[in-house]
């Protein structure tokens, strides 16, 4: 019995990928206490304002951009970015220790140097019901001009497992909203970060319950 004031054990290990601002990674930071899971480390492949968010919060955080060693080799940055993640969490701090990595707004593809020795514990979080407007080029912004564009009167967000196919692991949760008539990319976008950020706190806990 856990004696009142006693701090919780945590012993689910979350480690997050990052691009971006890090609005994904600030809700999980804001609910990891709550839950009951521990982020041990951000890591990024170009500079961005995540990081930043990470070191506020006192967690672990690199960065490797691999983008500079072959600007015109993708497949040859992916490996190379891919080797170096796989190295960085090979550490004893952290070895042993993961039980889940999230690409929050994580641009870059990631190859089997990450692939295999997480598999079945990688998880993206994309901006579209998949295998709806998936796939290479479909990111951000372009997801929801392409919803627009094509008339569709609801989207939403994929919580999936990662493979080596670009957003084609097995969906493990989806969240849907309604397109009104003055929809905008930008209003869009905003009402599926939303629903992204409640997905992924979901299905943390599905992971947590070894329920997946």
């Amino acid at each position: 019995m856990r004696l009142e004031g006693e701090a919780k054990k945590v012993n689910f290990g979350v480690v997050v990928l990052v691009s971006g601002e890090g609005t994904n990674l600030q809700h999980l930071i804001d609910h990891q206490k709550q839950l009951n899971f521990e982020l041990l480390a951000v890591i990024a492949d170009r500079d961005c304002y995540a990081l930043e968010r990470a070191k506020k919060a006192k967690i672990a955080f690199t960065k490797f951009d691999s983008r500079k060693n072959s600007p015109q080799d993708n497949q040859q940055n992916s490996q190379t970015l891919s080797q170096k993640i796989a190295e960085f969490l090979a550490k004893d701090k952290f070895k042993e220790k993961i039980n889940l990595v999230i690409l929050a707004g994580f641009l870059s593809i990631l190859s089997e140097q990450m692939l295999t020795p997480f598999e079945g514990k990688i998880i993206n979080s994309h901006p579209s019901l998949l295998p709806l407007y998936g796939g290479s080029g479909m990111y951000g912004l372009h997801v929801h001009k392409a919803v627009l564009k094509d008339g569709c009167k609801e989207t939403g967000c994929s919580i999936h497992h990662v493979n080596s196919t670009i957003d084609g692991g097995k969906v493990i949760l989806q969240k849907t909203i309604a397109i009104n008539a003055d929809e905008t990319p930008q209003s869009m976008q905003k009402k599926v970060q939303a629903k992204e950020r409640e997905a992924l706190l979901e299905v943390i806990t599905k992971f947590k319950r070894n329920s997946l």
